[in-house]
């Protein structure tokens, strides 16, 4: 009869990348080892001096692990802010929600969204939420952003917002990079979650002077007017607030058919910077794209209020 630890590693071969493999196999039979006898500090000591400088077994970065540390690995994976710092988590947990709530339907739509948005939007992204939940584009703002020294000195308690999320995964990124979650706000002209507001980003669903920090992930092409759009963030933003707002590059020649050839341009970060005029404080992140071959625009930078506005 097949012994049912090897019949748990049989089922994690067929179900996980490959990638994923080794790393598992290890952590699964260090922690049947800590339940059949602890290790003896003797064994690990002399596991470090049996061992020859520039063994594989030295170069291997899990190499030496106690398996009492894999236990402690293991505890902390239950705290959200551990576990969404690990893209997989992340991915497999924004995939499963999505399938749940989808299934559920558990999904509403903005019914009156303005006359700005760009034609198919909603059906499009909405589609895109339900077969790709796991795109984790968004964490390229995230990682900038959360190394900013003025964000992690708060990051806790600054007020967040996500515009166009489309799934949950931004969310959960921004969980992992160190946000509280009591204080991000995400809105779409969808949503399936709860965590999620539905609402128009030319008429954002939010009190004057609400948030820290907002993230506008490709979807400013969606908009008929996009100078429009960015008088909404600096009305929900607070004075000296962050903004990271990414994109592709797109012209003339990159036509979409899907949207009627309906949504904008975004070419470079001055193209994005001139939408805030004169309320452009400090510039940290400049991304032009490099054509052919990477084509994406990504500027994050604060934004100065009048003051009593």
């Amino acid at each position: 009869m097949t012994p049912p630890e090897t019949g748990l590693l049989q089922l994690l071969s067929r179900r996980l990348p490959h990638p994923l493999r080794s790393p598992l196999r290890r952590i699964y039979i260090g922690l049947r080892s800590l339940r059949a006898a602890p290790p003896r500090k003797s064994d690990v000591v002399a596991n470090y001096i049996g061992d020859p400088a520039g063994s594989e077994m030295s170069k291997n970065p899990l190499g030496f692990v106690k398996p009492g540390t894999l236990v402690e690995i293991n505890s902390h994976l239950a705290n959200p802010k551990v576990l969404f710092q690990i893209q997989y988590a992340r991915q497999v947990v924004a995939r499963d929600r999505a399938e749940h709530f989808f299934e559920a339907g558990a999904v509403s739509r903005l019914q009156d969204h303005s006359a700005m948005v760009a034609f198919n939007t909603l059906d499009y992204n909405l589609e895109g939420a339900r077969t790709a939940p796991m795109l984790d584009r968004p964490m390229l703002m995230t990682n900038v952003v959360s190394s900013l020294g003025r964000v992690q000195q708060n990051i806790g308690g600054l007020d967040v917002l996500s515009i166009g999320p489309r799934s949950e995964i931004e969310i959960f990124g921004l969980i992992g990079a160190g946000f509280s979650a009591d204080r991000i706000k995400a809105v779409d002209l969808f949503s399936y979650s709860p965590l999620v507001d539905t609402g128009d980003m030319h008429h954002l669903p939010y009190a004057d002077s609400s948030f820290d920090v907002l993230f506008v992930g490709w979807v400013l092409s969606y908009s008929r007017d996009q100078a429009a759009v960015a008088r909404e963030l600096m009305r929900v933003g607070r004075d000296g607030a962050v903004i990271a707002l990414a994109g592709d590059y797109s012209d003339d020649s990159r036509n979409r058919p899907t949207f009627r050839n309906d949504t904008t341009h975004m070419q470079s970060c001055n193209q994005i910077l001139a939408l805030f005029g004169d309320h452009v404080g400090r510039v940290w992140f400049r991304h032009d794209p490099e054509l052919p071959n990477v084509a994406m625009v990504m500027t994050v930078f604060e934004i100065k209020k009048p003051k009593g506005s």
